[in-house]
């Protein structure tokens, strides 16, 4: 199972752990902007819904959000939205916004998230929506395993009730291994908690969930078994929402030492979250 971690994580984890910064529950009253959400599995060329669901499996693409907001409550031209969604764990799927100008007399707002079917936990899913900085709303729908599989147990409806981010805005890392990457979904595919030399290559991949706007730099240093650097990686980025996927690859060489390797990852020049995963010959 993924470890959350309340506190930062300067702290060296087994592989595929969850090193997340964020305190679950929300006691404040939500806003009341006669609001309206709106799930669909698709979009028109418009971009309007198409697919409108109360249910989605893992065995689905994508998963589209809607908010609707009336013209009388519709308040300044510039507002800030985010649109946060979790699965059935509890894990921060998304945290996609930014600051928007209306250009109409009530706002309509569109967020999506591919869904993974090796990372994402069935359950109940969220998705917390946020206006300003401020809670606006909640929704909360299930997912299964297959679109033929039982709903989940009402339980875990209630237990996803509350589970939103009282400190909205703090980072989160969610880092996993696997043997692939679809690039066009930007997901993980073959994942892996342990690997053999004759995989050939060990793919790490990163959920970054609320990052600040702007430029940004990751960078992984890789150590085998003995803990001999065997490689670094440097990537660049820029966020516009808050929100991004990363993934850096190490080919697995036989002249390198089998045992636990080591991941460390930094972000803006400091220590993010390492990861230890076994490597066999």
């Amino acid at each position: 199972m993924p470890l959350r971690l309340r506190s930062p994580p300067w702290i060296r984890s087994s592989a595929c752990l969850v090193l997340a910064v964020c305190v679950a529950g929300c006691d404040s009253p939500l806003m009341n902007l006669g609001e309206e959400i709106t799930l669909s599995a698709a979009i028109d060329e418009a971009g309007k819904p198409v697919e409108i669901r109360e249910r989605f499996s893992l065995e689905d693409d994508r998963i589209y959000v809607h908010l609707a907001i009336p013209p009388q409550a519709a308040g300044s031209e510039q507002r800030d939205f985010l649109f946060e969604i979790l699965d059935g764990n509890g894990n921060i799927l998304s945290s996609r916004g930014s600051a928007m100008t209306r250009t109409r007399a009530d706002w309509l707002v569109r967020s999506s998230y591919w869904i993974n079917p090796e990372l994402d936990a069935p359950g109940f899913w969220s998705v917390n929506v946020y206006v300003d900085g401020q809670h606006l709303e909640s929704r909360h729908f299930p997912v299964t395993e297959t679109p033929e599989s039982p709903q989940p147990d009402a339980a875990g409806l209630t237990a996803t009730a509350g589970n939103c981010c009282e400190t909205l805005g703090t980072t989160t890392l969610q880092v996993f291994l696997g043997t692939g990457i679809d690039e066009e979904k930007m997901t993980l595919t073959g994942r892996r908690e342990g690997f053999r030399f004759s995989d050939g290559k060990m793919h790490v991949f990163l959920r970054l969930r609320h990052i600040p706007d702007g430029p940004h730099k990751l960078l992984y240093h890789f150590y085998d078994g003995a803990g001999k650097p065997v490689g670094m990686f440097e990537y660049a980025f820029t966020s516009a929402n808050r929100n991004w996927n990363a993934w850096a690859s190490r080919e697995l060489a036989r002249g390198n030492a089998p045992g636990l390797w080591t991941v460390d990852i930094h972000l803006d020049g400091h220590l993010l979250g390492s990861v230890r995963v076994p490597v066999e010959e």
